[in-house]
């Protein structure tokens, strides 16, 4: 995982490599937009999408399998700016 771009306070990118269930290099990016006294964050991943990856997803949903991850990571963001 590498910071590749960052204009605070607004948009994180980052490069992100899986090694598993496969090798892939993805980017992520962090939106941050503030509501009133409250702020949105919207957290996306993206990247190439060979052969194996579009037949595992026609038996497998990327959301089931990351959505998870996505969650705790989110929940853990919002945990850290409601203590600041």
């Amino acid at each position: 995982m590498e910071i590749v771009e960052a204009q605070a306070p607004r948009n994180v990118k980052i490069s992100l490599d899986f090694l598993r269930p496969f090798n892939s290099s993805n980017m992520t990016d962090y939106m941050i937009q503030p509501r009133g006294d409250s702020t949105d964050m919207t957290w996306v991943i993206f990247g190439p999408s060979p052969f194996v990856s579009k037949v595992m997803q026609m038996f497998v949903s990327m959301d089931d399998m990351l959505g998870k991850d996505f969650d705790t990571g989110l929940a853990s963001v919002k945990a850290v700016a409601e203590k600041s």
